[in-house]
């Protein structure tokens, strides 16, 4: 009787959950956001034209690890019936069933490494937009008060269950991302035609330094495997999971290509870490300030609501609305804010998350999850050599790139003239 009434809540579960393109619009929302605006200045970084092919090769990297990872929970549900039921850390559970317990701790670190990193940089941007769109009213409110501000805003919306819960807030953001993209690059064109502009430099200039921040902040822009098995766990069908990963990373990249190829073109290695500072200002540029700003904000539900949900697992809080939710996900909030109110600098944070955590979560632990299952669980039916070769390649690229990346964006972050007084020190 008891696995009857199991499978009845399952069954339920599954009935009212996500659809495939809700999960694709998820997907899409979350991870296509601050990062455009950074990537023609990835782009330079990367070595020019090169980072651009750079990032077309990391994009497809993205997809068929993030894919794999959906085919990863697929396996498990087969072998693991009790996975069928919802579950609050699905990509911990994952590392645990594949490899042990030290991996599932190692996959919960970096999560929240990542995530609440993410959710300090969507802050910080945000406020910083709206610092930025209010000087000309002669509002003396700065981006650390604004910084709260938006916090108190949030904190509400951040109680909320599951992505099931605010689908509403993935359709928004993706739909405010698409449109700013639209602008940015319309906008770099006028530039270009005005011809009030001096020629570009567009050779290929790197540094291995500038080249691996350039790296870090790419993977950044194309990060976010850390919140697909809580998407898909909230799917009808969860097997449709990895279809719904392609069409999002398909979505991206028509976003991100016009953006990145068209700032570098026009401003070339002066292009600036947001596309939208480089470009002249206009109401055009302004509209697309604020679309980004309610991106970031929208997203921001989105993005976090993984990392806060394992929290509640490790606390053994009910998965039910209640004050010790509401109390947990406040306090993840608070730190976001202190972090924040500390660093300043948006893209020193995007970076080092980026090159790390994002980097291990995206490229590396879906793969060795997947080859394990593959090993163990279905025997049977072994990876084939092209497939086990380029699972092996996206590895040693993330081990590889995510060190360097990483090794950059600290010396960055500690190098002469970085460091900014944090809001709260007079």
């Amino acid at each position: 009787m008891a696995l009857n009434l199991q499978e009845t809540g399952t069954n339920n579960e599954k009935k009212h959950g996500i659809s495939l393109w809700q999960a694709a619009i998820f997907i899409a929302a979350q991870i296509a956001g601050s990062g455009v605006l950074a990537l023609p200045k990835a782009a330079s970084d990367a070595g020019g034209w090169l980072g651009l092919g750079i990032m077309l090769v990391l994009c497809v990297n993205a997809t068929f690890s993030g894919a794999h990872l959906g085919l990863c929970w697929a396996i498990a549900e087969k072998h693991y019936p009790d996975l069928k039921a919802h579950v609050r850390n699905p990509y911990s559970t994952l590392g645990e069933k594949a490899y042990g317990k030290w991996l599932s701790v190692l996959i919960s670190i970096a999560m929240q490494i990542e995530l609440i990193g993410t959710g300090t940089v969507f802050l910080l941007l945000s406020a910083q937009i709206i610092e930025t769109l209010l000087l000309p009213y002669n509002l003396s409110v700065n981006a650390c008060i604004w910084l709260l501000v938006l916090a108190a805003l949030l904190c509400p919306a951040m109680w909320l269950g599951s992505p099931k819960d605010f689908w509403q807030f993935g359709v928004g953001a993706l739909l405010t991302t698409l449109t700013t993209c639209i602008i940015a690059t319309v906008e770099s064109i006028n530039d270009a035609s005005s011809g009030l502009l001096p020629p570009p430099d567009t050779s290929v200039t790197l540094t291995p330094k500038s080249f691996f921040l350039g790296f870090g902040v790419i993977i950044f822009s194309f990060g976010g495997a850390s919140t697909f098995p809580t998407i898909q766990n909230d799917m009808r069908e969860r097997e449709k999971f990895p279809l719904s990963v392609v069409i999002a990373f398909m979505a991206i990249i028509a976003m991100y290509l016009p953006v990145t190829a068209a700032g570098f073109a026009v401003y070339g290695h002066s292009v600036q870490s947001s596309i939208l500072n480089s470009i002249s200002s206009g109401p055009a540029v302004t509209a697309a300030q604020i679309l980004i700003a309610l991106h970031l904000l929208t997203a921001f539900v989105i993005l976090t609501n993984p990392a806060t949900q394992n929290i509640e697992y490790l606390l053994n809080i009910p998965h039910k609305f209640g004050w010790k939710r509401c109390l947990v996900r406040t306090c993840v909030l608070l730190l976001m804010v202190f972090i924040g109110e500390s660093v300043r600098d948006f893209g020193k944070v995007l970076a080092l998350v980026g090159g790390s955590c994002t980097t291990m979560l995206n490229m590396v632990f879906p793969p060795i999850i997947f080859l394990k299952f593959k090993a163990t669980l279905e025997s049977e039916s072994p990876v084939p050599l092209w497939r086990k070769i380029y699972l092996i390649a996206i590895i040693s690229i993330g081990v590889v790139g995510g060190i360097a990346a990483t090794y950059s964006a600290i010396l960055d972050i500690v190098g002469p003239g970085s460091f900014r007084r944090p809001c709260y020190l007079p």
